[in-house]
């Protein structure tokens, strides 16, 4: 698509402004160093969680792509850790930064592959969790950021409008059920985004 300068000149300043964003910057989110532990490491082609990031007039788009292959869920309690089941390595995804991630208001979590079993017994149930503190397999996070109540399959989308954050929170995979029994992930891909927006000042 192109747009003339004429077509520029009778657009309103802040639609214009989107516009020259989006042009600038069509792929606007960048990978960035991402916080993660080696308990969140799995066996897969995407083998590491890995951290994306952009702004677009004030709001912070934060995505983790994560693949679970070769992660363990043990099945003890809803919001128990998804990771590596040996080593005790902690497994968060990710960590909360208010300067980076924003005032987070919506978070969405995507499955791009449907999660698949290899060994023993696992759960398609995944929520997303907060903790104040690193954490390894099977450890319990506190907090459930996103609760997808149902069993994931590829091309679902569940979304938080409530996630209440916490600043500096670890950011983990959790089992949403107690159907696991010591399973193993044989596939699995998933995209979590946080959306959030800058502290407005004067």
């Amino acid at each position: 698509m192109t747009i003339s300068n004429h077509d520029m000149s009778v657009l309103d300043t802040s639609t214009k402004k989107v516009l020259t964003d989006l042009f600038a910057k069509p792929n606007f989110l960048e990978r960035v160093p991402g916080t993660f532990g080696g308990g969140a490491i799995g066996t897969g082609s995407w083998y590491e969680p890995r951290t994306y990031q952009g702004e677009l007039n004030g709001n912070l788009i934060t995505e983790i792509h994560v693949d679970i292959t070769g992660l363990g869920c043990k099945g003890t309690a809803q919001g128990d850790v998804i990771g590596l089941n040996t080593g005790g390595l902690s497994a968060e995804i990710g960590r909360h930064n208010i300067n980076t991630y924003g005032i987070v208001y919506r978070i969405e979590m995507i499955c791009l592959e449907t999660p698949t079993q290899a060994t023993a017994t696992y759960t398609l149930d995944i929520d997303v969790m907060g903790h104040a503190s690193q954490i390894a397999y099977d450890g319990a996070a506190t907090r459930t950021l996103l609760a997808s109540a149902a069993n994931h399959a590829i091309g679902k989308m569940t979304v938080s409008n409530t996630p209440a954050i916490t600043e500096n929170d670890y950011l983990y995979l959790g089992e949403g059920d107690t159907g696991a029994t010591t399973g193993v992930y044989g596939g699995g891909q998933f995209i979590i985004r946080f959306i959030g927006h800058r502290a407005l000042t004067a």
